[in-house]
Parts: C-alpha cells; sequence; structure tokens
C-alpha cells in the first residue's frame, strides 16, 4: 500500500512492456495534496495497469504524454495500453486523458472501472491550445459511476491559470527548466485533434450533468461513437464543437427532461432523440 504521496504516486515514463497489478494508494489520509495523482502513464507503450484501489485528490488513473513544446519535441505516444478491473474511491475522474498531451494516445483499452461519489468526473478528457498531440483509437467501456457528477467531460482549454505558464516579468537568474515549460509553441502545433473515441456500457447514477464537452472551431472532437450508456442526471448538459458522433442504443434519464444540447457540432441522424431509442 502507498500513503501520503506529496506529488504523483506512480509515474510511468518513457517506459514498455510495464505490467502493474494490485496497487492500493490511500493519499488522503491525514490530509489533502494539491496533486496526489494515482498512477500516471507517461510517452510509454505497453502497459497494463489492473486491480488498482485508488484514493487520491488528483487523477487516479491517468495518461499523459508531454508538455507544450518539449513533449512536441520528444513526441513519444502513449500507446498500446490497457487499464482494467480497478476502483477509484475518490480523484479527479475515473479515467484521465491529459492535460498533457504533446505525444498523442493511441491503441488505449479501459475497462470494468468503478468510481464513486466524490469523484467529480467519469470519463476525462483534457487539454490545452499549447499542448497539440491527438488521441485516437481509444475504447473506453464497463464503468460504473455512482454519484459522479459529470459521466462525459471533454475540455481542450483545461484550467488556464495552470495551463498557460509564462516567466515573471523582469526576473533574472531564470532555471532553464523554466524556459523549457514557458516556449512558446505555434498555434497550429499547439491544437489538441482528438478522434476515433468508443465509449459504451457506461452506466451512471446521481450526476449532476450528463455530458460536458467542449473543444475548438477549428479543432473538433470527430467521429466519437457512443452506445449502450445508461446516465441518470440532474441535466443532460452540452455538446460542443464535435463532428460526426453517434449515440445510439442508450438511455438518458434527466430530472428537467432536457437532452443534450449540441452546439457548433454535427450528430449522425439525431432525429427527436439524439441518443436513438433505448435498447
Amino acid at each position: 500500500m502507498l500513503r501520503r504521496s506529496g506529488f504523483w504516486t506512480v509515474q510511468i515514463l518513457y517506459s514498455h512492456d510495464i505490467h502493474v497489478d494490485g496497487v492500493i494508494i490511500r493519499n488522503n489520509e491525514g490530509g489533502r495534496g494539491p496533486s496526489t495523482d494515482g498512477i500516471d502513464i507517461d510517452s510509454s507503450r505497453k502497459v497494463l495497469v489492473e486491480h488498482a484501489d485508488i484514493d487520491v485528490n488528483d487523477d487516479a488513473l491517468c495518461l499523459k504524454s508531454g508538455r507544450d513544446s518539449d513533449g512536441l519535441r520528444v513526441d513519444r505516444p502513449t500507446e498500446d495500453i490497457v487499464i482494467r478491473d480497478s476502483i477509484v474511491r475518490d480523484g479527479a475522474a475515473a479515467i484521465t486523458f491529459g492535460s498533457e498531451t504533446s505525444g498523442g494516445f493511441r491503441n488505449i483499452d479501459v475497462y470494468n472501472i468503478t468510481a464513486l461519489g466524490g469523484v467529480p468526473s467519469g470519463i476525462l478528457f483534457k487539454s490545452a491550445h499549447t499542448r497539440g498531440g491527438f488521441a485516437r483509437d481509444i475504447r473506453i467501456h464497463e464503468l460504473t459511476l455512482k454519484g459522479v457528477a459529470i459521466p462525459i467531460h471533454i475540455v481542450m482549454n483545461w484550467d488556464p491559470s495552470f495551463s498557460y505558464a509564462v516567466l515573471p516579468a523582469g526576473m533574472k537568474d531564470i532555471p532553464l527548466y523554466w524556459v523549457t515549460l514557458t516556449t512558446k509553441v505555434p498555434e497550429q502545433q499547439g491544437l489538441p485533434h482528438f478522434s476515433d473515441v468508443h465509449i459504451w456500457n457506461v452506466k451512471a447514477t446521481g450526476a449532476k450533468r450528463a455530458f460536458e464537452v467542449s473543444a475548438y472551431p477549428n479543432a473538433t472532437l470527430d467521429d466519437f461513437r457512443l452506445d449502450h450508456l445508461d446516465l441518470d442526471a440532474a441535466t443532460a448538459g452540452t455538446i460542443a464543437n464535435a463532428r460526426n458522433w453517434t449515440i445510439t442504443d442508450s438511455i438518458i434519464e434527466t430530472a428537467d427532461g432536457s437532452k443534450p444540447l449540441f452546439t457548433d457540432s454535427t450528430v449522425n441522424d439525431p432525429g427527436d432523440t439524439p441518443y436513438g431509442e433505448p435498447k
């Protein structure tokens, strides 16, 4: 068992052929640190994480791939990853991608994850307009979310006060790593591009909003397939800057009777029920 980490607890970095099994993390005992991630897989490949039991104060099960100009320079994707059969008791999300996305993600399979009340997001994709990178061939399924506020949460302008670092004016003797962290990224290179994501068999109860999704008009979220969702929420929420989404064979029950609001987005054959007839 790992307890009371001051920062990220287990980081798998620039590595391959790794198996993490049965790790128990308890970082909220006696206080809550600001960024006590559970397991971070960063710029690595061929990693299996299973049977984790996590209680933290930030990302619990998280995939990363480098940050901003340095991540774009290194250009190592996180790929061929399996995360399964785990429970998140407290943390930022059941599964997180980002916010460090510069090297990209591909061939990721996440399944049989349970998240309990107090976890604000179920599936969380987060990035920023200086991160760049991509996500494709992502599969997330068999999730049970109990009291999780936002089951499907995607934000490409994550926490601007954290994401966009600048050097203090007039500062002398600047550490080299500060220069690395603040090196400007060209605008088009900085936009993240997420596509080819399949999410299915997600059951959520006691949510506040079923969806909170947004990206950029010139870097949309493309070709997402969502099916066999069973979401119980106070309200449906919004999906913005999305292209070619399908939501089928799903039940989305809301206390206010709302349905997902699509803005600057396209959904395949929405008809009167954008999520299709439940089966």
